[in-house]
């Protein structure tokens, strides 16, 4: 059995961290799409790990398995990494993120890592079949080369996802925003590490190396694995609970909401929930929950009474005294006279013109 010294115990501990967590997040029922893509996370790290310590760790006798084993299995899925990380963002701070075909597609890069395992079956194939004598030179070099420079596209994909992450965060309002970017700092630091790695692998001098084996990347993916156990899973772990969750997306909601009121929203006099819905971003139906939720008021209560706090602020500004009440409530997105009236009736218990009156003999009235 192979020496297995310090570092490689810390591996060993982290790939058993990985499968363990990963196998946890994927396959429990009934949890957050966020889990899933975590899960992927901890499982590519873990089995790259695996990878890397079976090839490292060569058995004095070689023996069939082994051979199959470093040919034909994929033990470095990295390209798994990158689109996970993004849409693990992505599907926690946006309440109407869908896996659909669109977001499928960006895993496709990932047959790269098939590349080795077609051309050794292909190889075997011909050989079986008495097509070649055996492994031409050629082909060896081409299998070295692939694993060499291979390297070089996992760093360049994961390092464009982690940018797209990173850009995504900057160009959304998210709540507790600094814990995604806890996470991308977290990937950038691995990536940073990984890179001296892969300079000196892929060049002339990878001599340098051998004294160091693989633990220069595989340190640094044992404690980002560590890492997001103990802080990514229990985050997690609350947000996986239903009522969580719908607690979670209704925050979602109200922070879209509040900013298209600040941006002046119910100035609209032709909006309707189905138009509200479509400028916020959000389904029709998610939004009208909302309201109806938070507010225990009907959609149009709900924006009337915005019109008719901005009627209030305009009937005290007395930069507006030359305009009549009508006209204002016009300009506060109100259609309707009829509609203004009861509305502010409602909301206020007076009418607009004895709130005016009142304002005019009692200025120091709070609006």
């Amino acid at each position: 059995m192979p020496h297995l010294n310090f570092w490689d115990l810390l591996m060993v501990i982290g790939i058993a961290q990985g499968f363990v967590m990963s196998l946890v997040l994927l396959i429990r029922k009934r949890q957050h799409i966020s889990s899933r893509f975590l899960g992927v996370i901890f499982f590519t790290f873990a089995f790259t790990l695996l990878g890397t310590l079976i090839s490292e760790k060569e058995p004095e006798h070689v023996g069939a398995v082994y051979i199959w084993l470093m040919r034909y299995v994929p033990f470095w899925p990295v390209m798994l990494i990158g689109p996970s990380l993004l849409f693990l963002i992505q599907s926690q701070t946006d309440s109407e993120f869908k896996f659909d075909k669109s977001k499928k597609v960006h895993y496709l890069a990932a047959l790269f890592h098939l590349v080795p395992t077609i051309a050794w079956t292909s190889a075997w194939l011909r050989y079986k079949f008495d097509l070649v004598q055996y492994y031409k030179p050629r082909f060896l070099e081409f299998i070295d080369t692939y694993y060499t420079q291979g390297d070089a596209v996992y760093w360049i994909h994961t390092l464009i996802y982690v940018l797209i992450a990173g850009n995504y965060l900057n160009r959304h309002q998210v709540k507790n925003a600094d814990n995604y970017f806890q996470l991308i700092t977290a990937f950038k630091l691995f990536l940073i590490a990984w890179f001296p790695f892969l300079v000196l692998y892929i060049s002339p001098y990878n001599y340098v190396l051998d004294p160091y084996s693989y633990y220069p990347i595989c340190i640094p993916i044992t404690i980002l694995v560590y890492w997001l156990g103990f802080q990514w899973f229990f985050h997690l772990s609350d947000y996986r609970s239903p009522a969580k969750r719908v607690e979670l997306e209704l925050e979602g909601i109200a922070d879209k909401v509040e900013t298209a009121i600040d941006e002046g929203l119910y100035l609209d006099q032709e909006l309707t929930v189905k138009s509200a819905a479509q400028k916020i971003g959000i389904p029709q139906r998610a939004l009208s929950q909302f309201v109806n939720q938070h507010h225990k008021k009907s959609f149009n209560d709900f924006i009337n009474g915005y019109r008719v706090n901005e009627v209030k602020r305009k009937i005290s500004d007395d930069s507006n005294g030359h305009f009549t009440i009508a006209a204002i409530a016009h300009d506060s997105g109100f259609k309707s006279l009829a509609t203004f009236q009861r509305a502010f009736k409602h909301k206020e218990g007076v009418s607009p013109q004895v709130f005016k009156n009142r304002l005019e003999k009692s200025p120091q009235i709070t609006i």
